[in-house]
């Protein structure tokens, strides 16, 4: 999916008491379910301190904004990061373009960021090319598409998801079912879920015992034995004409590097269920 955080130099109050010397805080905006998910992980830990990513609150959203914040510390700049409510619409990409945000921070695809140059710096990959899996998620009570195995029956059923989510719109086609809705944003497409005018929409596997997550509109589980395979690598982006964009991208890759030598990052994606061991042996069901 594309970014749903963008980031604001802001004046606010401490939400973290180890960050109090901060030499610069930034507010940070982020969707309301990712919000309360982020809270509700943390459960008023420093995001600086986490090591371990299990829970089930923890979501690929939740993952790279905690370690976003942890590689731009580790790089060596002093930044406190305070998350607001907010939306993702295609206007804050215009803003980041221009300058007026700093950076994202949960991954974007490679083909996004790529129409962001050369206004933005793109870092290197969270999530490399041939990586990227994701579940179809369903209601729990939709038998029909629970009980699809072949290509052939998922496209018996109908699929949403946003055209501006180019990958995930992308790999929904390639499966060419019976319709496609286009929706603009996630509370939208839940709710084409849970009143029947949809049937699945592509999410990543989460770390529950059955895989399954609590939206804010009911449960959803994956349909079991298969999986999609979304082409392209996922990466943040940091606005070159911010004041603080290229000290910003600069500490950010420094403690990516370091993150990523050490296993960091792939071990936190891993213990989210971003990277599910559970589905190793799911068959990959979109054509080649």
């Amino acid at each position: 999916m594309l970014s749903k955080l963008v980031v604001l130099l802001a004046a606010s109050s401490l939400f973290f008491s180890s960050l109090v010397s901060a030499k610069y805080q930034i507010n940070a905006t982020i969707e309301g379910d990712v919000l309360k998910d982020y809270y509700a992980f943390l459960q008023g830990r420093d995001p600086l301190s986490i090591k371990n990513f299990s829970g089930e609150q923890s979501r690929r959203d939740v993952v790279e904004a905690i370690l976003l914040q942890q590689a731009i510390h580790l790089g060596g700049e002093d930044v406190k990061f305070v998350m607001v409510p907010g939306h993702y619409d295609s206007r804050n990409l215009v803003l980041l373009k221009k300058g007026r945000l700093l950076l994202g921070m949960d991954s974007v695809w490679w083909r996004d960021a790529e129409n962001l140059l050369p206004d933005v710096l793109i870092s290197s990959p969270l999530i490399p090319e041939g990586e990227n899996i994701s579940g179809i998620y369903v209601k729990p009570t939709n038998s029909k598409a629970l009980n699809s195995q072949s290509l052939a029956q998922l496209q018996q059923l109908v699929a949403v998801s946003s055209r501006f989510w180019k990958t995930d719109w992308q790999a929904i086609t390639s499966l060419n079912p019976k319709k496609q809705v286009h929706e603009l944003e996630w509370g939208g497409m839940l709710s084409h879920i849970f009143f029947d005018n949809a049937d699945y929409t592509l999410a990543p596997f989460q770390a529950t015992p059955d895989l399954s997550f609590q939206t804010g509109k009911g449960i959803l589980v994956p349909i079991p034995n298969i999986k999609v395979l979304l082409k392209g690598s996922r990466h943040y982006v940091i606005s070159r004409g911010h004041p603080m964009g290229e000290k910003t991208y600069k500490a950010m890759e420094k403690g990516l590097t370091i993150m990523r030598e050490r296993g960091w990052i792939k071990k936190a994606y891993q213990e989210s269920g971003f990277f599910n061991p559970k589905v190793a042996d799911w068959k990959i069901i979109n054509p080649s």
